[in-house]
């Protein structure tokens, strides 16, 4: 499993970066194929992962799981701001982590549908939260144009409509379910290509994205801990927390940067360089580990 498990994660990755190599990507390119996985693939494979587990019951852990990511947005956005001295675009890059795609892309071959679901419903805190947050945070403080985001962002109702149909126990024609496989499966694959695409263009390590992804892994990791303690998590709901603990700044930060006026070229920094810590560090041991 745990070779399957690296094979599953490292292969796309790397194929990405070579091929960004040899045809380097601009960033628009970049970004349709971001929003294609985002608003085309993701949702299908959401919804048909929340479809099985909550028609088999939601379980106390998966409803704490929201609460956890809320948690650790709001929390590691506070330290944040007071460590980095108000520091406007370190405070979002440490606030927003990449709860969807990588998390996907390594709770599948080693979970499969279930670590999927969990994923999901760390999603739902995560990006709500996040996508309220930083629009307040910017010098705008625009929250309109944060809930609008929210209200485009595909994913979010692939997990609703997943839960809310499997929790009634809302029979699916055979046909549909088999869609959503095909489609969904191809999401973490096409999710870390384009990570890798990604790499390729954009390779400059910064001391202060290390920094952004410690701060937030121990804010997080510590969040966990005291979850685990409370009773609140156990079992697979437990692993998936400890997965979204390690998790990069999400990508989506440097779009949100360049919305609202802010320093894109450094929060894009901060975000590769924290997916390389990740990628090379924390993701390596945690598969280690999990074997």
């Amino acid at each position: 499993m745990l070779a399957e498990a690296f094979a599953a994660f490292y292969a796309p990755l790397l194929l990405g970066v070579v091929y960004g190599r040899i045809r380097r990507p601009g960033d628009a390119e970049l970004t349709y194929l971001s929003r294609l996985v985002l608003y085309l693939l993701l949702p299908f494979l959401l919804f048909r992962s929340t479809y099985a587990k909550a028609s088999q019951g939601v379980t106390l852990g998966a409803l704490a799981l929201p609460l956890l990511a809320a948690l650790a947005v709001a929390c590691s956005g506070v330290a944040a701001h007071v460590l980095f001295r108000g520091d406007v675009e370190t405070t979002m890059a440490a606030m927003y982590s990449n709860a969807g795609y990588l998390p996907l892309a390594i709770a599948l071959p080693l979970w499969g549908e279930p670590g999927v679901a969990d994923v999901g419903f760390y999603i739902l805190g995560n990006n709500t939260t996040s996508n309220v947050a930083i629009p307040l945070l910017s010098s705008r403080g625009d929250l309109k144009s944060g809930l609008r985001r929210l209200a485009y962002f595909a994913p979010l109702y692939g997990i609703a409509l997943g839960t809310a149909l499997g929790a009634a126990r809302t029979p699916l024609p055979r046909a549909f379910i088999a869609v959503t496989h095909y489609l969904g499966d191809a999401a973490p694959t096409m999710a870390l290509i384009i990570l890798g695409l990604e790499f390729s263009k954009r390779l400059r390590l910064v001391r202060r994205g290390a920094e952004t992804y410690i701060l937030h892994a121990l804010v997080a990791m510590l969040l966990v801990w005291v979850f685990s303690l409370v009773g609140a998590l156990g079992g697979l709901e437990l692993k998936v927390a400890l997965l979204e603990a390690i998790m990069p700044s999400a990508v989506s930060n440097v779009v949100l940067a360049r919305e609202f006026g802010l320093d894109a070229e450094k929060v894009s920094e901060i975000v590769v360089t924290s997916t390389l810590v990740a990628s090379a560090v924390s993701i390596p041991l945690f598969l280690w580990l999990m074997s």
